[in-house]
């Protein structure tokens, strides 16, 4: 685990750059989680996998509550790797974030959230999404060039057009 956070490490270790920085290695994957369900469910599903994965949490999120449901304490609970995770369908709007932007496009009301896992992208998901939509947003603390929204905007008119 390598925790991360813009505003809390320094210059040359910010979380964008470092996101950036594995994504480029082929067979490596790379998760981000948002809340405490997404952390708990990717660290058991890191834990069982043989592959290599870089797991990063946002330093920022520590102090973050999230509910918690019964199902998330079983011991038994694994979030799958590469799956993107809807929070609201919608028929205006594709919307793909990570981490903790996660939380300002729900505060901001942006209907739908896709991915706290960024390598693999489930991009079926992302390219059914978008088609049904015609529209995509992404949201992330990254430059906005080489970046992971920069690759999602890419992959998303590639496939979809």
């Amino acid at each position: 685990m390598d925790p991360t956070g813009q505003l809390t490490t320094s210059l040359i270790l910010l979380q964008n750059q470092i996101t950036l920085q594995y994504d480029g290695y082929p067979g490596l994957k790379v998760l981000a989680p948002y809340s405490s369900e997404d952390a708990r469910g990717l660290l058991k599903a890191t834990i069982r996998d043989p592959e290599p994965i870089v797991f990063l949490e946002n330093e920022l999120l520590y102090g973050e509550s999230f509910p918690i449901s019964a199902e998330v304490l079983d011991s038994s609970f694994c979030l799958p790797i590469g799956k993107a995770k809807v929070e609201r369908e919608g028929k205006d709007v594709t919307i793909t974030t990570f981490s903790r932007m996660v939380g300002y496009a729900i505060k901001l009301r942006f209907l739908r959230r896709k991915g706290s896992v960024l390598r693999p992208l489930d991009r079926a998901t992302i390219n059914a999404s978008v088609r049904n939509t015609s529209r995509l947003v992404t949201v992330e603390e990254g430059c906005p060039q080489h970046g992971v929204g920069a690759e999602i905007c890419y992959r998303g008119k590639l496939h979809v057009s």
